[in-house]
């Protein structure tokens, strides 16, 4: 295969965000968190601890950056308010939808490695499944055609994400009180988004695409990836519903997800 300079372009945007976004990552977990702990006049008495906040903390920065780019990204586009993403289909992929697109892959590579020698979970195969599907459907979509599908769907995923981390960080910090309010809006805005909007609006012109589009190997790939997103935005409803019923309930919060396998 020939590389040309579209090639030489992606490579270069992309290693600029990875080299970006792992600086970053550092910064806030060597300087910023320490600072904010200060700021906020806690003790953090366990490193454990310190390292949730770290996370809780990088997320909520990254999530709330990424927010912003992607309404930059789709500011002006006419399918947008809508959400007609059969309207003004693409035939090369703009350079801001690229930068978009390299900033998601970076991070969902960087939590990809993560969790792997992170403490596991509880819903860690949905989690590690969650990451690889994300990333095939970034791969698969990377195309004109697909772009708008793409950028779309990962706006509409990273939108209620901040807020879940900031009630992390707000119950580390002992401030239930806090953290119960943006658990109740974390899980309206999730209810929406993935729930209702996502298969209505994505899924469902997904499926309308592809049938237009005739028989492709490629369709079909990337339907059963936002299929498998769907199934998992189900199960994730459920600790989420139960997360809030603790809220309900005035029970202290606990990611019902914590629970390491180890102490199954």
């Amino acid at each position: 295969m020939q590389i040309g300079p579209d090639h030489i372009e992606n490579a270069v945007v992309l290693v600029s965000i990875f080299v970006i976004i792992s600086v970053a990552k550092l910064f806030i977990r060597y300087v910023l968190t320490p600072e904010y702990i200060k700021w906020r006049n806690k003790v953090i008495t366990t490193k454990a601890t310190d390292r949730k906040v770290q996370i809780a903390l990088y997320k909520t920065i990254y999530y709330v950056s990424s927010i912003f780019l992607g309404i930059t990204v789709l500011y002006n586009e006419k399918w947008a308010s809508k959400l007609d993403l059969l309207n003004d289909i693409k035939t090369m992929i703009p350079l801001k939808f690229k930068i978009y697109y390299f900033y998601e892959i970076c991070f969902y590579v960087n939590e990809l490695t993560t969790i792997m020698y992170e403490p596991k979970k509880q819903d860690f195969f949905q989690l590690f499944l969650h990451h690889i599907t994300t990333l095939a459907l970034m791969y698969f979509s990377f195309v004109p055609k697909y772009i708008n599908f793409g950028v779309a769907i990962l706006l509409l995923h990273d939108i209620s994400d901040p807020v879940l981390e900031f009630a992390k960080i707000e119950h580390y910090m002992d401030n239930e009180v806090v953290s119960g309010v943006a658990v109740f809006i974390f899980t309206s805005v999730f209810m929406i988004s993935r729930i209702l909007v996502y298969p209505r609006y994505i899924l469902y012109q997904a499926w309308m695409f592809a049938k237009m589009e005739g028989f492709c190997i490629s369709n079909y790939v990337i339907l059963v990836c936002l299929s498998c997103l769907q199934v998992m935005h189900v199960i994730w409803s459920v600790y989420i519903v139960a997360l809030f019923g603790k809220v309900i309930h005035g029970e202290k919060l606990k990611d019902p997800r914590e629970v390491s396998k180890k102490n199954k």
